[in-house]
């Protein structure tokens, strides 16, 4: 069995985007989802992001509402 590693990468986020992060990063605490969901998902929203910036679209608009995506996991 092969041991497998999570990749980091790095991307530029916009203020925009690192407000949008924090924002739902700091809803998901309020709802009590633990640090390591919270990582989960934060790498989640960064590899969306990646991906919104690659196709020129923008990630903001296609994920939504910070509050909605909170509930949403």
């Amino acid at each position: 069995m092969r041991n497998l590693q999570k990749y980091v990468f790095y991307i530029k986020l916009t203020m925009e985007e690192k407000q949008f992060l924090n924002e739902v990063l700091e809803e998901l605490k309020q709802y009590q989802i633990s640090s390591k969901n919270r990582k989960d998902i934060k790498q989640q929203l960064l590899e969306h992001i990646q991906e919104s910036h690659e196709h020129g679209q923008d990630s903001i608009n296609e994920l939504g509402d910070q509050q909605h995506l909170s509930r949403i996991f």
